[in-house]
């Protein structure tokens, strides 16, 4: 019989530790640090800074210095982009300090961007004015074209309303908040349609956004806030081009509060106990529950995209139809929205042009409580599942033994139980919006045109809640309530 040689298994033993430490530092994160200045080495501020292929992005600071973390430093690239500047892409290398000069693009200054009055060229602008491709919009899937511009355009803030959930509105802020009691939102003009609601994201050719007095003149008190200009996509002459796109992606929080366990939060009510001088011990319940756990979720996003265009001479078509599906990251929260977008454009001779527009959307939104209604108890605490879930007793059961929802002790008052409120809590919001735009063009000389548009738009919002009577403190015990 052959024994194995004591060293020899030592080596194996040491080599096969060996290559699993090299794996696990090879998967290891790496954080790249850097300066981007332009050509006379001065810093520049706001460059978007992109690892290629992922949604991990962020921007330089006023000294031109940024940070990224890379998931494979020897494969990964990134990329630096800026307004009125050409793209770089860098490979990383496990480098860890990389930095760059960008160069001036001038056939950039040579791009039509379309302002109030029209369309001109960048190199002519006088007034404050961003523009963003579509291109650039649909490098990730986003429930609103709105939330495509964060990090995009210097100087626009973009924000999500009503906690996140899904469905919920976008905000964008052009110049910051511009008044105290109304509304900073700039004003929405979508192929000429003053006040329309924004297009999917597929279906924009080009944003641009108008921020200063000049460029916003044409739209009067209107345009205070800034304006966002949306032109949608349009056929073509040649052969009829047919798309398909779809995305998926997940959806996971970032991180969650490190809060007491069953144990941790009876002795500090024990504590508390005696502070007050009671030496009754805390009776501590009979379940170790982490409600957190319990009410978040891996949420996901869907969308499908439909499209055909094309044209000749005479007369140009685009037509798209798109479907939106997210899943929160909050037990039985969700929005589901179906839109259709189609532009036909005729040229009736060489003066005449006349075009038509038609937009309809239709979304679904069933919705859990991320912000208090202020029906969460008798110490006013609020009723939003987040807020519950932190402040609701961990070592309380989900059930009573009859089946029930458990309503037992909480922290400081009386709330919901915040898994039945995410379960059992009905919030439905269904939107309609349908939107239709004509035109007519004419050439009265070379140089001067006369337009006119007709629009007409309809949009419409039926919400339903329900609480039953299983919630105890917020329906009472009167059957439920519904609204």
């Amino acid at each position: 019989m052959q024994k194995t040689n004591p060293p020899n298994k030592f080596l194996n033993i040491s080599t096969f530790l060996g290559c699993m430490l090299f794996a696990m530092f090879s998967y290891a994160q790496t954080t790249v640090t850097g300066k981007v200045i332009d050509e006379q080495t001065e810093p520049l501020l706001g460059v978007t800074v992109l690892i290629k292929g992922s949604s991990s992005a962020t921007t330089t600071d006023i000294d031109g210095n940024y940070s990224i973390s890379v998931a494979d430093a020897a494969t990964a690239t990134i990329v630096y982009s800026y307004v009125g500047y050409a793209t770089t892409e860098v490979p990383v290398n496990n480098q860890s300090v990389i930095n760059v000069t960008l160069k001036e693009d001038l056939a950039l200054l040579d791009q039509i961007v379309v302002v109030g009055y029209g369309g001109v060229k960048k190199s002519d602008i006088t007034g404050s004015v961003s523009s963003v491709t579509g291109k650039e919009l649909n490098a990730f899937p986003v429930l609103d074209a709105a939330q495509a511009l964060q990090g995009r355009a210097a100087g626009v803030v973009v924000q999500s309303n009503n906690g996140g959930e899904p469905g919920a509105p976008i905000n964008i802020q052009i110049r910051g908040n511009t008044s105290i009691g109304a509304s900073s939102s700039p004003l929405i003009v979508v192929d000429g349609f003053i006040g329309a609601s924004m297009p999917q994201a597929n279906d924009i050719e080009s944003m641009e956004i108008l921020k200063d007095a000049s460029a916003t003149a044409i739209y009067g008190s209107r345009g205070a806030n800034g304006v966002v200009l949306v032109t949608t996509k349009k056929g073509r002459n040649g052969k009829m081009v047919v798309e398909y796109n779809t995305n998926y992606s997940i959806q996971n929080t970032t991180n969650e509060l490190d809060l007491l366990n069953a144990d941790q939060f009876a002795a500090y009510q024990t504590q508390i106990r005696a502070n007050n001088g009671n030496t009754i011990a805390y009776p501590q319940g009979p379940a170790n529950t982490d409600w957190q756990d319990l009410i978040y979720t891996t949420g996901s996003t869907k969308t499908h995209q439909f499209s055909f265009s094309g044209g000749s001479d005479k007369i140009n078509f685009y037509a798209s139809a798109n479907y939106f599906d997210q899943e929160g990251i909050i037990i039985n929260s969700d929005f589901e929205r179906i839109t259709f977008l189609s532009n036909i454009d005729a040229q009736v001779n060489d003066k005449l042009k006349l075009g038509l527009n038609l937009f309809g959307s239709l979304g679904t939104k069933n919705g859990v409580s991320t912000q208090s209604t202020g029906l969460g108890g008798i110490g006013g605490g609020g009723d939003d599942v987040i807020s519950l879930a932190m402040r609701y007793a961990p070592d309380q059961p989900v059930f009573n033994d009859d089946g029930s929802y458990n309503s037992g002790n909480t922290v400081g008052d009386l709330v919901d139980n915040p898994f039945a409120i995410a379960t059992e809590r009905v919030d439905e919001t269904r939107e309609t919006d349908f939107r239709s735009n004509f035109y007519a063009n004419y050439e009265i000389i070379k140089g001067l045109e006369f337009k006119t548009t007709l629009g007409l738009s309809s949009e419409t919002s039926k919400q339903g809640t329900y609480s039953p009577s299983s919630l105890e403190v917020t329906a009472g015990a009167v059957g439920g309530r519904a609204a």
